[in-house]
């Protein structure tokens, strides 16, 4: 199976829709992609050759033949293909026309999108399958993928038990770029994480009878069910919904893009995250935690990479990094942990009502933007001292040369002081040695 196909179910789906686009989407949302160039159909109606006109004789009379062309049918099919995995009620299928146009849908939620000009990714799925092998599926195996496909052109087809793990893993990103990621029926929470520098596609989904399902999108057989508690279902009614907005994003470099999914007796939220411990609001990072700690076998698959130690953490409120490069770290238990050096690393303890104050006061004083940028740029930062926060809307970032304003300044020395408490006043700059 040519890795081609990955790259570019990968490259088509992340740069948008095209924009003759038919969208009937009952039951999943998508974000809004950017518009893109059309892409050439899959049989072009012009060759670029001008054709030379027929000689004739002097005085010799020729009757031109009467055009003999016969209309094409643009919704004549090209590929046909469906994917099931019948345990979790996965059910999607795509089919894709002569002229381009491609339908990808959903059958147990109904969601369907139709797009135009995809002819190029057309001929590469075509190309990918036409080459595809299928096993046998196991005698009751409803954990299996089951795929099965056509290509009416070539007169092949085949249906079985899809191994192909690179295949598998396209095929998921492909259809969660177009119709969303798939969760259960009856899912009351949910958990997607699409392949990034970091994870392979991997999803949680626990059920309103405490059923709790992981899979891994190369997989080409998921693992069984596990049950959650009891508690972990009642707290979804009571989480605070009005207060969250539907994306929380940090652009942190090779992150994966996430859909969390909350389903109560009245409400159905969908919230889209990237980089959560540099994202999330104070009232959203308990629950997240332990959704995300359901989905730790996932991570700790090997073909994962572990994400690298963010400055400001889950359970992080307050991160202040001064002049010379020491840093102090207030957790919402009141551990203070500063750092100095390479691999020098003090740790106190503060009272954890002082720090949850503290944490207040920098979020709602209206200087401190919301969102984190340049701490996560890469590149070398043009300023001195950095401090992120994390409050009820989000995480705050304020980075600084000199001095900080008036309307920091109490709180910020409050922050010196406790890092001179654990590591002593800041150190001077090395000096370059003479020549």
């Amino acid at each position: 199976m040519p890795f081609l196909f990955l790259a570019l179910l990968g490259g088509v789906a992340c740069a948008g829709r095209p924009e003759t686009s038919e969208r009937i989407s009952p039951a999943a949302t998508t974000g809004p992609g950017a518009t893109v160039p059309s892409i050439p159909t899959l049989y072009p109606t012009s060759t670029g050759i001008v054709p030379q006109q027929p000689t004739t004789a002097v005085g010799e009379t020729r009757t031109p033949f009467p055009p003999t062309a016969t209309p094409v049918d643009l919704k004549q099919a090209v590929v046909r293909a469906h994917l099931q995995i019948p345990a979790i009620g996965l059910n999607r299928q795509l089919s894709g026309g002569i002229g381009g146009s491609l339908t990808v849908e959903d059958l147990t939620t109904g969601a369907r999108v139709v797009s135009a000009n995809r002819g190029r990714a057309l001929a590469e799925i075509t190309g990918a399958f036409s080459s595809l092998s299928l096993a046998p599926i196991p005698d009751g195996c409803d954990r299996c993928a089951s795929f099965s496909y056509q290509l009416p052109a070539d007169g092949v087809s085949a249906s079985g038990w899809l191994q192909d793990s690179i295949l598998l893993a396209s095929l998921d990103f492909f259809f969660t770029q177009e119709i969303g990621p798939h969760f259960p029926p009856e899912t009351v929470i949910g958990l997607h994480r699409e392949p990034s520098g970091y994870t392979i596609g991997q999803t949680i989904a626990v059920l309103a009878d405490g059923t709790l399902w992981r899979w891994l999108a190369p997989d080409a057989e998921i693992d069984p069910a596990d049950q959650v508690s009891q508690e972990v279902l009642d707290q979804v009614d009571r989480l605070p919904f009005r207060f969250w907005e539907d994306a929380y994003l940090a652009d942190c470099p090779f992150y994966p893009v996430e859909t969390l999914l909350l389903v109560t007796t009245t409400e159905r939220r969908t919230l889209r995250l990237k980089c959560p411990a540099l994202a999330l609001p104070i009232t959203l990072v308990p629950f997240y935690r332990q959704v995300a700690n359901l989905s730790a076998p996932l991570l700790a698959d090997p073909r994962n990479l572990p994400f690298p130690e963010e400055a400001l953490p889950l359970d992080g409120l307050v991160f202040y990094q001064r002049a010379d490069g020491a840093s102090l770290l207030l957790r919402e238990d009141g551990r203070a942990e500063a750092e100095v050096g390479v691999n020098e690393r003090r740790v106190g303890q503060e009272d954890p009502t002082v720090v949850a104050e503290l944490a207040e006061a920098l979020a709602s004083s209206g200087v401190m933007p919301r969102g984190v940028q340049l701490s996560v740029s890469p590149g070398p930062a043009d300023y001195e001292e950095l401090l992120l926060v994390r409050g009820r809307l989000g995480v705050y970032e304020l980075p600084w040369s000199d001095r900080v304003g008036q309307g920091l300044l109490a709180e910020v020395v409050t922050l010196e002081n406790m890092l001179f408490n654990l590591v002593g006043p800041p150190r001077p700059a090395p000096t370059a040695p003479t020549q």
